[in-house]
């Protein structure tokens, strides 16, 4: 007979098991062990051989069984399997029907532990529920016990010798059988399994049977959910026992934690310990291991004065370190504090700047100038010396005035070099020579007042997730941009910041708190810099059409001039190639959604022709342009994409700041300029408090239907 946990016993009783059946419960670790002979001779220390002191327990199978069975009910199961694995003639006296009593002495109460189940001998079970190694491959420390199958495997043996119930087709009457009459368990979060040996068992007596099988699938279903049933409690009991075992090494661990930080205060070190608790996230930051998280509290043994002793070294050098991040952080602290407070007076001096008169609204000039970034501040020698003074005293906004005196100076020159530095680096005389508008001559010292060219259509070629403007909403809104619209552009002073806990990339930069913006975004504020901007030679051809079809030179017409131009455009492609008759209805466009409708619609086709409709159905036009977004509210068109946007103002007393909420509707915003500005809702007043977002495009009419009547050549 084999005993295993997964077979049934008909008898209760213990049986006598013969040596070869008493080997499978033992690890094969030990049968090699018991296999070594007690008389093997050991060298001593003094180098002469002596005989080893043989057969110290031989006679204890001699004793009285009434004294041995006495002694072995005060032992633990574990005990009794442990001693049943030494020499045969225990495990012939232990594991004997005569035994019994002994097994149901050393078995905890019920109390304690449900009650072990009648079809399964007590050593198989002791086995099962309190060692922990493998019954098929006896690798150690296995901690899952399958209950309802009564194994208990390794994560390897379980998928080896188990199969998942996915596998049966309860469509089969076959299957149908299996998934009734077998126990199965879950594994892990995976579905549940069953037993490939106890599948080939019932398969086995299922084609043995003749005849009528009702009564014996009745049975085996009894079975099956008697043998669920049982492992029921004992499953609580161990999710229960490996809780306990929790709680106590979670309570060994934090015994040895105070234990080990009482003797790093009386080392010295309370302060550091103390800040060290406080401030984990700046520890975690710094990638430093956190006081909770470090390796030397998770054991889970109690600190004695050996273990300290080995310890010690390795603590002290870990506090020194400490000690150092400390002072770092407490004067990186007050640098910040500093910063934020330059930070505060930029923006209060870049307000008083752009709006100088309270009675007056602030003009486009000053609204459209170029201002460096808090950053490029941080970069100034003499701006440094006030943020990096010694000491910890404050600064106010009366330290930087003679600062922000010297940039107003040279604030023109600054925006100078930055037009011109983006002038160079677009490339406009390539340009100029494909179209053959280049007459060989280009004003060096002029070259930035092309910008504002109609021609000079350009993108940002930032990465999607990088780029700050590129979310759902706005991924086809800012593609394509104009002067004054591309020096604002959100990715020239702010990106994506990189959080330090888990990108290996990230600089001083990402970590300055005072260069994250607020409102729960992950960006940052960074230098002004326009290297991000392409100049669209596609969109820029396209242009050069318009323009020739309007009889305009493209070397010298602009922006503002191309806007206040009466002039819509029909795209004759979309058309068919027929042009306008007074009775086709046509779609009619100003020359901005003609760009954007070439670029999206025929992917920057410059051979597509157009046409431009006569002045007198201009009027017209513009009066239908002021219906259509009525018209088109709700509807998914590529239209809605120039239509009027609610989130285009920002707040002018905020601007450059890392408070700035961004481009908001106007209740938003009155809300921030209530809440942070002390304005009361309703007075707050465009131009004199808030301004239209200049990163985001000019509202543009949206593109209309209509007939216009035919152009006289």
């Amino acid at each position: 007979m084999v005993l295993s946990p997964n077979r049934n016993v008909d008898n209760v009783a213990l049986q006598t098991l013969s040596l070869q059946d008493e080997k499978s419960l033992l690890p094969r670790v030990q049968q090699r062990k018991a296999r070594i002979s007690d008389t093997r001779p050991t060298r001593p220390s003094n180098g002469v051989k002596q005989k080893v002191r043989k057969g110290r327990l031989c006679l204890l199978p001699e004793l009285p069984l009434d004294v041995l069975y006495e002694i072995f009910g005060h032992l633990h199961p574990v005990d009794l399997l442990h001693l049943a694995r030494s020499t045969k003639n225990l495990r012939r006296v232990i594991l004997t029907k005569n035994a019994l009593s002994v097994w149901r002495a050393t078995y905890p109460s019920p109390e304690e532990i449900p009650t072990a189940p009648e079809d399964v001998p007590l050593p198989v079970w002791c086995s099962l529920i309190f060692e922990n190694f493998c019954q098929s491959c006896l690798a150690v420390n296995v901690r899952k016990v399958y209950f309802a199958l009564r194994v208990r495997y390794c994560n390897k043996c379980i998928k080896n010798k188990t199969i998942p119930k996915s596998a049966f087709d309860p469509k089969v009457k076959r299957d149908k059988i299996i998934i009734q009459c077998l126990p199965f368990e879950k594994y892990g979060s995976e579905e549940t399994r069953c037993l490939k040996a106890t599948q080939d068992t019932l398969l086995a007596e299922l084609n043995c049977l003749d005849g009528d099988r009702s009564q014996w699938v009745k049975e085996r279903k009894a079975a099956a959910r008697q043998r669920v049933k049982d492992a029921a409690p004992f499953i609580d009991w161990d999710i229960n026992v490996k809780q306990d075992r929790q709680d106590e090494l979670t309570d060994i661990r934090m015994e040895r934690r105070l234990a080990i930080e009482e003797k790093i205060s009386q080392m010295g070190y309370h302060i550091e310990l103390d800040w060290l608790q406080t401030n984990e996230d700046i520890v975690a930051a710094l990638d430093m291991s956190c006081w909770s998280d470090h390796p030397r509290l998770k054991d889970a043994k109690p600190l004695t004065d050996r273990i300290w002793n080995k310890l010690e070294d390795e603590i002290k050098e870990y506090m020194e370190k400490v000690r150092t991040v400390r002072v770092r952080v407490l004067r990186q602290t007050v640098i910040d504090r500093r910063k934020r407070e330059l930070s505060k007076a930029y923006a209060a001096f870049r307000f008083s700047e752009t709006q100088p008169d309270d009675r007056k609204p602030a003009t486009a000039h000053a609204l459209t100038t170029l201002w460096p970034t808090i950053f490029d501040l941080y970069r100034k020698k003499s701006l440094k010396t006030i943020l990096e003074k010694e000491g910890d005293d404050d600064v106010t906004a009366e330290d930087f005035k003679p600062f922000f005196s010297e940039l107003a100076k040279k604030l023109p020159l600054w925006c100078y070099s930055q037009r011109q530095d983006l002038a160079y680096s677009l490339d406009l005389t390539s340009f100029f020579e494909s179209i053959g508008e280049w007459n060989g001559h280009w004003d060096h010292y002029s070259k930035s007042q092309y910008l504002d060219l109609a021609v000079v259509v350009v993108t940002c070629d930032t990465p999607p997730f990088w780029c700050h403007g590129c979310n759902e909403r706005d991924m086809k809104l800012r593609p394509w941009m104009w002067y004054p619209h591309f020096l604002h552009d959100t990715c020239t002073t702010f990106c994506r910041r990189r959080h330090a806990k888990w990108d290996k990339k990230a600089t001083e930069s990402d970590r300055d708190s005072t260069l994250h913006v607020d409102g729960g975004h992950s960006l940052r504020i960074t230098e002004f810099n326009t290297d991000t901007l392409t100049f669209d030679v596609k969109a820029a051809k396209i242009v050069v059409n318009l323009l020739r079809l309007c009889q305009m030179n493209p070397r010298e017409t602009t922006v503002k001039q191309m806007d206040e131009l009466p002039a819509r455009f029909v795209c004759l492609k979309c058309n068919f190639g027929h042009q306008c008759d007074g009775d086709r209805r046509v779609t009619v466009m100003n020359w901005r959604a003609a760009v954007q409708h070439n670029m999206i619609k025929h992917f920057g086709d410059a051979t597509v022709l157009w046409e431009r409709i006569s002045e007198l159905d201009v009027p017209e036009a513009e009066r239908l342009e002021v219906l259509e977004p009525h018209r088109l509210k709700g509807l998914e068109t590529e239209y809605l994409l120039l239509a009027p946007n609610e989130a285009v103002y920002r707040c002018l007393r905020c601007r450059g700041d890392k408070a700035d909420p961004g481009p908001k509707g106007i209740e938003v915003l009155e809300l921030h300029l209530e809440t942070e500005h002390g304005i009361p809702k309703g007075e707050a007043a465009l131009d004199f408090d808030y301004y239209r977002a200049l990163d985001l495009p000019a509202e543009q009419p949206c593109p209309v239907r209509m007939k216009p009547r035919k152009v006289e050549m």
